[in-house]
This record gives C-alpha cells, structure tokens and sequence, in this order.
C-alpha cells in the first residue's frame, strides 16, 4: 500500500509540473506591435519615412524571447513598432531582396527611408533602447 501511495504521488507530482510548464509557455504576453504587411514597408520606406520594422515568425523562440523586449520599448515611448510575420506576408521577394530576411527575429530600424541599425538575432532590452534612440529623437517615429 505504501509503495502505491508514492507511486501515486510521484505520478501526480509530474502532472502537475507538466501543467505549470505547459501553462508557462501557453501564456504568452500580448504583442504591442503593429502587423503590418511588407508592401506597406517598402510603400514607407519610398516615402523617406522613419519607422522601426519587426520581422518574426508566431512559432519561433528567439522571437518570443524578444516580444516582451519590444512591447516594453512601446510601452515606454509610445513609439510604433511595424512588423511583419515573415509566413503570413504575400510577398517572400521583398521580404528576402527589398528587405533581406533570412532569417528571424530581425529588427530594422529606419530613418527618412533609410536602414540605420539591425538586430538579425536575439538581442538585449538595453541594447535596443540604445540603439533605438541613436536613430530616433525623443519626438518618436513617424
């Protein structure tokens, strides 16, 4: 009876735990970023506009580690943040030659229709913001 009592212990201990992780990656922070597609990119870009560009992917982790670094950005400063998720947009040649992605996340920062910084990996809240505001007068983005 003793060994049963563990077992079933044991048992209902890893089910919890399974729970509490799954629920962990489940409940995921709500995306402050604007999602926009790449066409109205190149449309701003052309325009000589400034605007911070997000590409990602909803199934790839390096881009869920950074969501909370971007939404903290936008809380911040209010500024927008346009991103495009690189499977939903129609348009793969602008993303891979107007835009080169290859990969995700990548965070391009553009100022009067130019690329002034990017990010083409994980990156840190400081390290954004720092960059961000090298581009950036405390006015925000266009």
């Amino acid at each position: 009876m003793k060994k049963i009592t563990v077992i079933l212990a044991a048992i209902l201990t890893m089910v919890f735990i399974g729970f509490v992780s799954v629920s962990n990656l489940v409940a995921t922070e709500a995306s402050l970023y604007k999602t926009v597609t790449s066409d109205l990119l190149k449309e701003k870009q052309e325009n000589q506009d400034s605007f911070i560009a997000y590409f990602y992917q909803k199934n790839c982790a390096p881009c869920q580690q950074v969501r909370p670094i971007i939404n903290d950005y936008i809380e911040e400063t209010q500024n927008e943040v346009l991103a495009v998720d690189i499977n939903e947009d129609e348009n793969k040649n602008l993303l891979i030659e107007g835009f080169d992605i290859n990969s995700t996340p990548i965070v391009i920062f553009v100022d009067s229709g130019k690329e002034q910084e990017r990010f083409s990996s994980v990156f840190g809240e400081e390290e954004f913001k720092e960059r961000a505001s090298k581009v950036y007068s405390n006015d925000g983005v266009n």
